[in-house]
């Protein structure tokens, strides 16, 4: 994209910092999805949009432990705040512009968070011969990105839409879906700070032939929470607190040593 889109987005990764360590009721709702609709055993995952890091070190951490996390961002000032906040050894962070650089390898879940609405509609058909070209042959695409409605209601109070800000509707999701060779497994309007307001979606290469079931296909999203899930579910709401804490003493120890360095 161009320099002004670059440079736009390098300004906001110093604001998704200080809301990393706030917390961030729509990036909770991403990492929800993210562990719900992923198989254990991914071994190649790419994050297009990876902002200062938290989700991809998420899913190094908790999703898919045995994973290799290619987690990409336009803004290079995001990047470098993701190696220094969320460094992982199996997580790998890059500069990437989707929109005008190769993606390189093949991915068993490439994930867009927020992502897809920042590409501009005339150029998604280059984008999707990348995101297919990306993508193994049994792979799943998630995707979250506000509902059209959302997008409306941003523009009518004329604040809240960035540099490039799409509307998507089903039918661009099922276009996307169909340009990569998969179909729409998932589809849901969630409510994050307002009724129906953004959109949580999986595409999946294969879905469309029935399969044994195999242990791995299990996930939470395809099927109702067992006992383990439940546990986990009640204990993730028991150390939101402290996460919150642990948010907070993170960002302000890394600001410390930005400031130390200049």
């Amino acid at each position: 994209m161009s320099v002004e889109v670059t440079a736009y987005y390098d300004e906001r990764s110093r604001g998704w910092a200080k809301q990393f360590a706030s917390g961030n009721r729509r990036i909770d709702r991403q990492r929800a999805l993210v562990s719900a609709a992923m198989r254990r055993d991914a071994r190649q995952v790419l994050i297009i949009g990876c902002g200062i890091g938290d989700l991809a070190h998420h899913i190094a951490t908790r999703v898919a432990r045995s994973a290799h996390v290619r987690a990409t961002d336009i803004s290079s000032v995001a990047v470098a705040i993701a190696r220094r906040l969320h460094a992982h050894r199996r997580v790998e962070y890059q500069v990437l512009d989707v929109v005008t650089g190769e993606v390189e390898g093949q991915y068993d879940v490439i994930i867009l968070p927020d992502t897809y609405e920042h590409i501009p509609a005339s150029l998604r058909p280059t984008v999707h011969e990348r995101l297919s070209r990306a993508m193994a042959p049994q792979s799943m695409c998630i995707l979250t990105l506000p509902s059209p409605g959302h997008q409306r209601h941003l523009e009518r109070q004329g604040e809240g839409l960035q540099v490039v800000d799409e509307i998507v509707t089903l039918d661009d999701v099922q276009a996307l879906a169909k340009d990569v060779g998969g179909e729409v497994s998932y589809f849901n309007m969630v409510h994050v700070w307002r009724a129906n307001d953004y959109i949580h979606a999986v595409i999946e290469r294969g879905a469309a032939a029935e399969a044994p079931l195999a242990r791995a296909d299990r996930t939470p999203l395809k099927r109702a929470p067992d006992a383990v899930w439940r546990r986990r579910l009640l204990r993730a709401t028991g150390i939101r607190f402290l996460t919150g804490r642990f948010r907070q003493w993170r960002l302000g120890r890394l600001l410390r040593s930005v400031a130390t360095t200049d």
